[in-house]
């Protein structure tokens, strides 16, 4: 009884809570396969990953310190650092957008100017719809050429051809309309030469400034997965499909092994590349989706950590 209790020892462990942009899905499998390998454990990193969506924005929750991490769209992150949101971009997940726009084969809708007096789901406030905008004006398409209702979230109004086009991640609802047996067009602003990155890491301004260490050690172990994801993608996707219930392992497997493509660049992983930043930043300028003037900063919400490498 009288023996003195040994002090704890301090593990050194930091718990990490990340935010996806949305569901889950093939597209986030590296975060999955990364944990289960242990990568992250052996940088001193207890993960959790969390699913966003509709109801869980990762920006809102990031800004409110709920996540530590999150994932947006990198235009979504500057328009957030505009309206004065304290964040910080960590690095470039996808090194272009995956939004595309889609219609079913043989039903007249080979090109996306047959969208004329035809109906079109937009995801109104989101990244999809900045490019949808773009696309159509850049096809001579005005807004009073075609009919608009609210992406709902889900593939049934495409499916029951109760609208014509509707807004896709090219590796993720085109894959599972194909193991529906549903043939597609796909059309890519890329096509007319808009030039957009996609998904981004972000995290709150003044969580970078005191815990630049742990994000350098959860950017070294994410970067680390995904070099391994990308080489094994079966066994990613179903490192996935073990952690989030109702995914089919077949699909989600067809689903990451075309995301791999978007997740390097020039033999970069993660790293944020100026030149890329400065095109995405222009076309939101030309949209008027950016105001210069309220951004001057803007880069220096950006970690340039790729300089040093």
């Amino acid at each position: 009884c009288s023996k003195k209790e040994e002090p704890e020892k301090e593990t050194g462990v930091v718990e990490l809570s990340v935010r996806m942009k949305w569901f889950f899905a093939g597209t986030m499998s590296h975060f999955f396969y990364g944990k289960e390998l242990g990568i992250f454990e052996e940088k001193g990193l207890k993960l959790t990953i969390h699913s966003g969506g509709p109801d869980n924005n990762s920006i809102i929750l990031v800004a409110a310190g709920s996540d530590a991490i999150g994932v947006t769209s990198a235009d979504e992150a500057l328009v957030a650092i505009q309206k004065g949101i304290p964040i910080k971009i960590i690095g470039t997940l996808f090194y272009k957008s995956p939004i595309v726009f889609i219609s079913k084969k043989n039903r007249n809708l080979d090109k996306f100017e047959n969208l004329k007096k035809r109906k079109v789901e937009i995801d109104f406030g989101s990244n999809a719809e900045i490019q949808f905008r773009a696309f159509s004006e850049a096809v001579g398409l005005r807004k009073e050429d075609y009919f608009e209702q609210p992406y709902t979230y889900n593939l049934i109004p495409f499916l029951e051809d109760k609208v014509d086009y509707s807004v896709a991640y090219e590796m993720d609802q085109i894959n599972t309309l194909k193991s529906k047996g549903v043939e597609v067009n796909v059309f890519r602003p890329e096509e007319v030469g808009i030039s957009l990155l996609g998904d981004v890491l972000i995290c709150k301004l003044d969580y970078f400034d005191n815990n630049k260490e742990t994000i350098d050690k959860f950017l070294k172990a994410l970067r680390e997965a995904i070099s391994i994801s990308s080489k094994n993608p079966d066994k990613a996707a179903e490192a996935l499909v073990k952690s989030a219930q109702g995914l089919n392992s077949d699909n989600e497997r067809k689903i990451y092994r075309d995301t791999v493509k978007f997740l390097s660049y020039k033999d970069h992983i993660l790293y944020n590349d100026m030149v890329l930043w400065e095109k995405t930043f222009e076309f939101l300028k030309n949209q008027k989706i950016l105001e210069p003037d309220k951004l001057p900063n803007w880069k220096s919400h950006i970690y340039w950590e790729g300089d040093k490498k």
